[in-house]
């Protein structure tokens, strides 16, 4: 059994009521992309997989998930260039986790980021503080932290 945090997402679908479009002048004569996730839709994002994950961990505790456990987590990050994409799977990658970038499948613009974790520890603390570098990792390369998933056997 797969259980999954998607801050009421499926996966392949962008959160896109997360996002604020915020187009200015500078916007129109830049040929950089503009920016994916604005500060402010972060800030909502990070405050949601926080209340979020505590939820997440309860229910696995019921399925005998205990903190001493150790599980890999599949992570989803949505972004709008293909070189964003690419940029966090490096960082990703680096921390030895399994990375895969495709476009997503319900919108070619959008771009997928998807992956397994190392293990780790199911507790409380550490996966609040991953889903805290998740969340902060992603905003950094300007990608949108879409939550996170484990197997519960």
């Amino acid at each position: 059994m797969k259980l999954v945090l998607l801050c009421g997402h499926r996966p392949g679908t962008p959160a896109t009521h997360c996002r604020e479009p915020h187009v200015g002048l500078s916007d129109l004569f830049s040929r950089q992309p503009k920016r994916f996730v604005s500060k402010k839709a972060f800030e909502a994002n990070l405050e949601n997989q926080m209340a979020m994950t505590p939820q997440t961990l309860q229910h696995l505790r019921k399925y005998n998930i205990t903190p001493e456990k150790r599980r890999k987590l599949e992570f989803f990050f949505y972004t709008n260039t293909a070189e964003k994409a690419a940029a966090l799977a490096v960082e990703l990658k680096n921390k030895n986790y399994q990375v895969e970038c495709r476009p997503s499948v319900s919108n070619a613009k959008i771009q997928l980021i998807t992956g397994w974790t190392a293990e780790i520890t199911m507790s409380d603390t550490a996966i609040l503080d991953w889903t805290r570098e998740m969340c902060t990792l992603g905003f950094e390369y300007d990608c949108d932290f879409d939550g996170w998933g484990t197997h519960a056997e």
